[in-house]
């Protein structure tokens, strides 16, 4: 029922998202510079294509879970791979409103509003990550934690905890006006960088 009812929503925002073009002038801003400021233009109908990406992006997780046994029966027992799917899908989905409401309006405070889904994207994902079973495409995918099960679990478990911690913190400094997209970014490599360190220390404490 999630999934249709999903899969619904998303064909039709996708087709409003398509028909917008009709009503964006010629030209639209097309690239943003390390200050959000517009600094390239191109045709309307770049937009078309980036439009269909979300849709893409979902059913490839479909595909995924057809070709990998591990999730295909996590599927069969739970549904949180197809809320994980959902999640991933909503943050493209957010970034396509975003650009195209910036194409409306060449003003707006693009870097805010990235800034927020971003931060929301980080706590639904944290939430989900320490349900995701040992596979070889979603996740936290290393050498040494799609080969162990263990490994794989404390590192699920762990990158939860710190993304949604990372999460919370960045979307009250984001409100708060005390923060910029680009610490944002940082944030989240060096998250990544502390969630792989963990992950090879407990990889070499299993292998001793």
């Amino acid at each position: 029922m999630l999934k249709k009812s999903f899969s619904i929503i998303l064909w039709l925002m996708t087709i409003a998202m398509m028909i917008s073009v009709c009503f964006m002038d010629d030209v639209i801003p097309i690239h943003w510079n390390f200050h959000f400021e517009i600094d390239d233009y191109g045709s309307r109908y770049i937009f078309l294509g980036l439009s269909l990406l979300p849709v893409v992006m979902y059913y490839g997780f479909d595909l995924i879970n057809r070709l990998d046994e591990h999730l295909k029966k996590y599927e069969e027992k739970t549904n949180d791979y197809e809320v994980i799917r959902i999640i991933i899908t909503l943050l493209m989905l957010a970034i396509d409103f975003i650009w195209m409401y910036m194409c409306f309006n060449p003003q707006g405070n693009m870097e805010v509003s990235l800034s927020v889904v971003f931060c929301m994207f980080l706590l639904f994902l944290g939430n989900y990550m320490p349900r995701i079973p040992m596979n070889y495409y979603v996740g936290i995918r290393f050498p040494w934690t799609v080969n162990n099960e263990i490994v794989w679990k404390k590192t699920h478990k762990i990158g939860g905890y710190i993304f949604v911690v990372s999460g919370l913190m960045m979307l009250l400094l984001t409100i708060l006006d005390l923060c910029g997209f680009d610490l944002i970014v940082v944030l989240i490599l060096l998250d990544s960088v502390v969630i792989g360190i963990y992950s090879y220390v407990i990889h070499r404490k299993q292998q001793s």
